[in-house]
């Protein structure tokens, strides 16, 4: 097909996921939306981004042009398409920007199905339902479109009721639909940091942030939910469990090099160190029994490669830790979330929410 243009429906309001711009949010390592430009490589030359806010944001990263509704008011994915239907020659093709697993084979089924057959759309299904998001259009159905918007028509499945509609099988990959329209689904769907078959996230953060404090009600509130949690912490180089006085104490300042104490409920192993050693996560992680545990928790390793949530308050006034680490997946912060730009906001004072998210986190895929 010579003359197809692509939309990317960056537009809506992402209610669901607190307001944020949710195509500039980072999955993976990759902001959502460029997974879905790099599907459509090879397929067209005009690639438009339907995008109410942060544009100019989306034209620097992309080198795309990048159009705005014409209707004021988040009135949904119809306002996108018919700006970008005004510059289309012959055929639109229509994406959704928060399709993570979308392939260049979703695209080609489309285009082959509007050589083939000249009904005025061609629209995906996955096997159980019709995917409207997922469609290429005629050009020539603009002044259609119009009139429906006019009648206050805003939904893009009853408008494509209206149109002669070809159905495109794509029932032998549901998951190209899979889209991250939540914070839920985005815990579930990123890639993992497994220390053996045991999930591990990090919390990092400026000292006064309150990351103890928070991670102290996030285990109580797992455990509620029957999570065994593991915690790596790390501390001050010249930091003492034990307690002077007692015998562990004084066998160990005797000089006993590694000494464990043990009770009937607990057991602790304390290990001197000739000289002090940056403490490697690895070597901390072969500590635990992991078949016991279902998390591992990490706190301030700021400098390992796993899974991080930044913990930030708007009062303290720090700059932000993702901005050089990539490792970092989300920001638990009291900042508005749709002042931050590029990573996913938690917010930092719902624990019930937070708690949901590592469940999610728990659920592998």
């Amino acid at each position: 097909m010579t003359d197809l243009s692509v939309v990317i429906l960056a537009g809506g309001k992402a209610s669901r996921m607190l307001k944020q711009n949710k195509g500039l949010i980072e999955f993976n390592k990759k902001p959502l939306v460029h997974y879905v430009i790099e599907a459509t490589k090879g397929f067209s030359k005009q690639i438009f981004i339907s995008a109410n806010n942060q544009q100019q944001v989306y034209s620097k990263l992309f080198s795309l042009l990048v159009l705005s509704d014409d209707t004021p008011g988040f009135q949904g994915p119809l306002s996108g398409i018919v700006k970008a239907l005004g510059k289309t020659r012959e055929y639109l093709l229509i994406l959704p920007c928060d399709t993570p697993f979308v392939e260049a084979e979703l695209i080609a089924r489309l285009v082959n199905s509007g050589k083939n057959n000249k009904a005025q759309a061609h629209v995906a299904h996955d096997g159980k339902s019709l995917q409207p998001a997922f469609a290429l259009i005629k050009a020539d159905t603009l002044d259609d479109l119009r009139q429906f918007m006019a009648n206050n028509g805003r939904k893009l499945a009853d408008w494509l009721e209206r149109l002669d509609y070809q159905i495109v099988d794509m029932s032998d990959h549901p998951e190209w639909f899979v889209n991250i329209n939540s914070q839920i689904d985005f815990a579930r769907f990123c890639r993992k940091t497994m220390y053996k078959d045991t999930p591990i996230l990090g919390f990092v953060g400026f000292s006064g942030t309150g990351k103890t404090t928070l991670l102290s009600k996030l285990i109580a509130s797992l455990r509620q939910h029957k999570i065994n949690v593991g915690l790596i912490k790390h501390a001050h180089h010249d930091f003492d469990i034990d307690t002077p006085g007692k015998d562990s104490y004084v066998l160990r300042k005797s000089g006993a090099r590694q000494v464990m104490v043990a009770s009937d409920k607990r057991f602790a192993l304390m290990v001197e160190a000739e000289n002090y050693i940056k403490p490697e996560l690895d070597n901390l992680l072969e500590k635990f029994t992991t078949d016991k545990l279902d998390l591992i928790l990490i706190e301030s390793f700021k400098s390992a490669n796993i899974n991080k949530i930044e913990v930030n308050r708007q009062e303290l006034e720090k700059s932000y830790l993702y901005l050089r680490d990539s490792n970092i997946i989300a920001i638990a912060t009291d900042l508005e979330p749709a002042k931050i730009v590029g990573k996913l906001a938690l917010d930092l004072n719902d624990i019930g929410k937070l708690t949901e998210f590592v469940l999610s986190y728990l659920r592998c895929n």
